[in-house]
């Protein structure tokens, strides 16, 4: 008997599978018979209503759960790398303490800070919450101490702005709430007269425009003026 003389039969759905083999005339195709027919159903991988698209994987909460691990994992290891690079190049102090180090490059950058006219700095107010922005924006005109223009690219690092990945992105589906976000803080940025992010959240009081709630993108950051150490 020629191996045409069979076919089988799949109903492939969510939680179910469907099969018939039958038998067939191998010169007509005309189906003969029926050899044999059988289900075997399972539960469903989803939860929700599949139909309809609204269905979720039952994995989704780990998996989210595991891609918070990696993104805090990759940030930990992106900052200590920095970390060794900036110290390499004397522009932090030695040592493992990253935070204790930043603790005391703040005390200087407020002395430093309180030396500057009052004419061209913001109120003390608002530098007990923005000062290491004002150090941003300060670095971009005068030069810093080699340890506190560290501390200043530590910062930026720190809040690098987002960046897409989608390629295949379209330009209509780019305007989304981050987008919206970015393109309302660029516009009052330049309505502020501001060339550098630093800049502008260094003058902006965050008890009335919260500052870590604003969407930022990486080409801010990209664009920050060059900032200036002393060698």
């Amino acid at each position: 008997m020629l191996k045409e003389d069979k076919i089988l039969g799949l109903d492939l759905g969510t939680n179910s599978l469907g099969w018939a083999l039958l038998q067939c005339n191998p010169e007509t195709k005309e189906i003969t018979g029926l050899i044999d027919a059988g289900s075997r159903v399972f539960e469903a991988g989803m939860d929700g209503d599949i139909a309809t698209g609204r269905a979720e994987s039952r994995c989704a909460e780990r998996r989210s759960a595991r891609s918070i691990r990696r993104n805090l994992a990759r940030r930990k290891k992106r900052m200590k790398k920095l970390k060794n690079l900036l110290q390499t190049y004397d522009l932090l102090p030695k040592g493992n303490d990253i935070e204790d180090m930043v603790l005391n490059l703040d005390k200087q950058a407020r002395e430093l800070i309180s030396s500057i006219p009052s004419s061209l700095k913001p109120g003390s107010d608002i530098l007990a919450h923005t000062y290491p922005y004002f150090l941003r924006a300060w670095a971009t005109e005068q030069e810093l101490p080699k340890h506190l223009l560290g501390r200043a690219i530590y910062h930026l690092a720190q809040r690098r702005g987002f960046w897409s990945n989608r390629k295949s992105m379209t330009e209509e589906k780019e305007l989304g709430q981050v987008k919206k976000g970015i393109a309302d803080l660029q516009e009052k940025m330049e309505e502020a007269g501001s060339n550098t992010l630093g800049h502008y959240f260094a003058f902006i009081d965050p008890r009335e425009k919260r500052i870590r709630g604003l969407w930022t993108s990486r080409k801010m950051y990209l664009n920050q003026k060059t900032l200036q150490a002393q060698v």
